[in-house]
Parts: structure tokens; C-alpha cells; sequence
């Protein structure tokens, strides 16, 4: 079960980006916009109607562990506030899950006595052994999963090592919310167990191909995961993408049509969440993962689409 809910949870996390099914777009598809250097902190962006104003704030996971980064400008903005949202969520009930763990085994573990290190090829085994010592873990951590499953948990598993962290925003506004006494939850909680039950549909080449970009992506975090959270916390967009590079395991849940599908399911909702706090006075916090708002048709883009006006950070 707590695999079942790790590879959900991954799942959603890259999930906004993963309608892009033939090229990942560059940073240089995104439109420029100004760094917000006045009280330093993660940079927002404003939406307003009237009266009623969306503060968007730009999230980046994970993030090590310890960071600093000033948070007076987003105390300020929920001081206040009727309400904060956070991205939304994949998740199980409890009962669901167990129901579906018993019932879809299949769709968790390698079929018959398959292993891991024993499925895949050089030099894709000599790769995940290496990462999987970097994260100073045994063989059998891995070894009956599904490759998609392993490789997220490998994945997962080395950050960990080098101290990075998927909740280290999310609690630090948590909060700030309870102390300014503003309630947070999730934009939207979908039932994320269809796409666990379309992993064994996935081609063998497939498999190969989510063990490959997972570690492409431990390769590309170590340059970039710290330099990149660091020019979010000074809300130095420039240096953000600069430095950010996107997940490559979009790819992988590209070939998962329920990630597809929730991936614009989750666009559409932020939009609509939104539209809805411009229809009430007062302010609203909302936050969206940076690449799904500032990639080419993401948040920032789609807004402004729709004919709502989007004030970008100024000096």
C-alpha cells in the first residue's frame, strides 16, 4: 500500500506536464517575465476583478531540506485571505486502495519471478545500480515492482539521500496559514487508481524507456535541483529558468492516458478555481507548480487566453 500511494503521489506531481507528448517545450517558449526583487521570496502573479483579487504563486518540488527563503511578502498576501489552494491532489480512500492492492496486484508487480536488475539491459542496470547505491539502498527495495514503479521509488529514494524533500513548501505554508488562521486545501482530489491499472498495457520498450528518463532525471537534478530552489526562494525568475530543467519521466506518464487526462483535468479546474474567487470580493491564495504555469499553454498562458489580466512580478 505505501508503494501504491508513493507512485500516485509521483504520478500527480509530474502529471501537469504531461499532455506534451512529442518534444518537451524549453524555457524558451516561455514568455519573459520580470524578476520581483523588492522583499525578495518566491515570486506571485496577480489576477483581478474589481474587488476580487487571485494571488498565483509559483511552486517548485522538491526542495532541500533547511532552505531559507523570505516569506514576508506571501504572509502578507494570506493575512486576510479567504482561502488558499494548493495543486491538486491524486489520491485513494483507504478502502479503495486496499480493495485495489488485493485485486490488481498485476498492475504493481513484475509478472512471474522477473526482477528488476534482471529485466533490464546495459547500460540501463549498470545505471540504476549506481543510483541505487548513491541512495544507499539493497537490490530487493526495487525488485518486484513494476520498472515505472521502481524507477520513481529510485528516484524518490536518491533525493531523499541528498536531502531534498517533496512537502518542505507545503508545510512551511501550512503555516503561515494556521497562524494567519486561513484555511488551505487542494484545488481539486482526484482517484488516481486508473492509472496504476494502465501500467501493464505499457509496451516493454515502454517500461525501458520510464527506467531511462527517471534516470536522466537523477543526473539533471544534480546540477540543477539546488540552484533551481535557490532562485525560487529569491524569487529570481531569471536564474529559475536559467537553471530549472523539467522532469523527464513527463514522457513515461505521457504514454498513461489517465495521466494525460488529468493533466488538462487539472488545468481546467486551476482555471476555474480561479474564475470562481474572482466572483467573490476579497483575496485568495492559489499555487501551481512552475512549470505547469509558466510552460508553453500552461496556467499563465490559458488565462490570459480567456481575457483576464495577469499582472506579472515588477521591481
Amino acid at each position: 500500500m505505501r508503494i501504491a500511494a508513493f507512485c500516485i503521489c509521483a504520478a500527480l506531481a509530474a502529471a501537469p506536464a504531461a499532455a506534451q507528448t512529442d518534444a518537451l517545450p524549453e524555457w524558451s517558449q516561455v514568455e519573459t517575465v520580470v524578476v520581483n526583487a523588492d522583499e525578495g521570496g518566491p515570486a506571485m502573479w496577480q489576477v483581478s476583478r474589481g474587488d476580487s483579487h487571485v494571488w498565483i504563486l509559483g511552486a517548485v518540488q522538491p526542495l532541500p531540506e533547511g532552505l531559507q527563503w523570505n516569506s514576508a511578502r506571501l504572509e502578507k498576501v494570506v493575512t486576510g485571505a479567504r482561502a488558499i489552494y494548493t495543486q491538486p491532489r491524486a489520491s485513494a480512500g483507504i478502502l479503495g486502495g486496499i480493495w485495489f492492492f488485493l485485486t490488481n496486484r498485476d498492475a504493481i508487480y513484475l509478472p512471474g519471478d522477473d526482477k528488476v536488475e534482471g529485466v533490464l539491459p546495459e547500460p540501463l542496470l549498470g545505471r540504476f545500480m549506481a543510483a541505487r547505491k548513491e541512495a544507499g539502498r539493497d537490490a530487493d527495495r526495487y525488485e518486484d515492482y513494476r520498472l515505472p514503479i521502481a524507477a520513481l521509488m529510485l528516484e524518490s529514494d536518491v533525493l531523499k539521500k541528498r536531502g531534498f524533500a517533496g512537502d518542505v513548501f507545503e508545510d512551511r505554508l501550512r503555516k503561515i496559514a494556521r497562524n494567519a488562521g486561513v484555511a488551505m486545501r487542494p484545488i481539486a482530489d482526484y482517484d488516481a487508481l486508473k492509472m496504476l491499472k494502465e501500467l501493464p498495457k505499457l509496451s516493454a520498450e515502454q517500461n525501458l524507456a520510464c527506467v531511462n528518463d527517471a534516470l536522466d532525471d537523477i543526473d539533471q537534478l544534480r546540477a540543477s535541483a539546488r540552484p533551481s530552489a535557490e532562485a525560487w526562494a529569491d524569487g529570481d525568475l531569471a536564474a529559475l529558468m536559467a537553471a530549472y530543467r523539467q522532469s523527464r519521466f513527463e514522457r513515461c506518464l505521457a504514454a498513461v492516458s489517465t495521466a494525460r487526462a488529468l493533466w488538462e483535468r487539472s488545468v481546467r479546474d486551476t482555471l476555474a478555481k480561479v474564475d470562481d474567487a474572482l466572483s467573490k470580493p476579497g483575496k485568495v491564495l492559489i499555487v501551481v507548480g512552475i512549470d505547469a504555469l509558466l510552460r508553453k499553454n500552461g496556467v499563465l498562458e490559458r488565462l490570459r487566453a480567456k481575457g483576464f489580466t495577469v499582472d506579472d512580478p515588477v521591481n
